[in-house]
């Protein structure tokens, strides 16, 4: 969609370098490797150190750090360590009276994890979170203070760095921006197959056994963090998808994980709706196996939610459709930037309610045994 802005939601900081400038290019003009996005983010996150908050975590196999990007309000940032220490109580309700956690529960923010790319090649994601990252440390637009006010929004930028890089050389190394279906571009070896880590092994399966370092790494984010809300970057299908999931949803999910599910895509639809594009919901994508990456976050008291946009990909930087419509790697980036966006938004509007809610789970947990 060449009519969309990753740039109309300012106005933006000028000591705050954007990703054009850094990367050399326009974000979809190509993939991007992970050096050149580790080091635009950095960059991003040195400029605005009021709000932005690097932590390293894990490396990869093939020994690339993987880090996240926490970002808040200058006021959040200032004294994130404490909100740490509290939501490590909230989490747990037994180390406090009810109405110590209780008060604790009314002061913090939501938190609200976003992740890129566990599927290497399906890049999108990846590319994303360049422009969040952005959005979010450079924007002065009321709308996104507000948000960052009422959150902490912590972005995972790539959850397999091993993958996407296989992919990545391998694409920038034949691509012609050809739209063919049958072009080169199109059909990735399965020696590369980007999807899996280095031992090609489906990181969104593991969550359950965590036999791999990086799942390994990530959850123990998660767990440190305590998200409240998390979106997990996917591509491809024929128009995007978000939540509500379909059927099953797992049984130990407890509480009132449709009315948020609802939320959350009603949200979504609405921003998709102010660009003409089309989406769907529920229909295959499930809330049930505990090893994917929007399940066994719910299964600790988060909105897990799973996005999955159409454009690149396998799909590379242009794609013809059965009509002869074209699809670009930049429509699918701008699709997962403004669901991301309404997805934080959405949370901030319902902060107060969403964290009474994960504490709710969790103690019900705690009740359950």
């Amino acid at each position: 969609d060449a009519r969309f802005s990753f740039y109309d939601r300012g106005p933006y900081r000028p000591g705050i370098p954007k990703p054009d400038s850094l990367l050399g290019y326009p974000v979809g003009e190509q993939n991007t490797q992970y050096a050149e996005q580790q080091r635009t983010l950095l960059a991003i996150a040195d400029a605005a150190k009021d709000r932005v908050r690097v932590e390293e975590f894990t490396t990869s196999y093939e020994r690339r750090t993987m880090r996240l990007y926490i970002v808040s309000s200058p006021e959040n940032i200032a004294r994130l360590d404490a909100i740490r220490r509290d939501l490590d109580r909230i989490a747990d309700p037994r180390r406090g009276t009810p109405a110590e956690i209780d008060a604790l529960a009314a002061r913090v923010p939501a938190v609200v994890w976003i992740s890129g790319s566990v599927h290497g090649d399906e890049s999108p994601g990846f590319e994303t979170c360049i422009q969040l990252l952005y959005q979010l440390a450079a924007s002065e637009e009321p709308a996104t203070l507000a948000a960052l006010r009422n959150t902490i929004v912590i972005i995972n930028p790539s959850s397999n760095p091993d993958g996407h890089e296989r992919f990545t050389v391998w694409y920038n190394s034949v691509s012609v921006a050809a739209a063919d279906p049958r072009a080169t571009e199109h059909n990735e070896p399965w020696s590369i197959y980007g999807r899996y880590n280095h031992y090609r092994f489906d990181m969104n399966r593991d969550l359950i056994a965590s036999t791999q370092r990086e799942v390994q790494g990530i959850m123990r984010m998660m767990l440190k963090w305590h998200p409240m809300v998390a979106a997990d970057l996917h591509g491809h299908v024929a128009t995007y998808f978000f939540p509500p999931a379909a059927r099953p949803v797992n049984a130990n999910i407890v509480g009132d994980p449709a009315k948020w599910l609802d939320l959350f895509g009603r949200a979504n639809a609405a921003a998709f709706d102010r660009h003409g594009w089309m989406y769907y919901s529920r229909d295959v994508f499930d809330l049930y196996y505990p090893g994917y990456y929007d399940t066994w976050p719910s299964l600790n008291g988060a909105i897990g939610m799973t996005f999955e946009t159409d454009g690149g990909g396998h799909r590379g930087v242009l794609w013809k459709r059965p009509d002869g419509t074209l699809l670009s790697l930049r429509d699918g980036i701008a699709k997962h930037f403004v669901a991301s966006l309404a997805t934080i938004e959405a949370t901030s509007a319902h902060a107060e309610e969403r964290v009474r809610d994960y504490l709710a789970f969790r103690r019900r947990a705690v009740s359950d045994g």
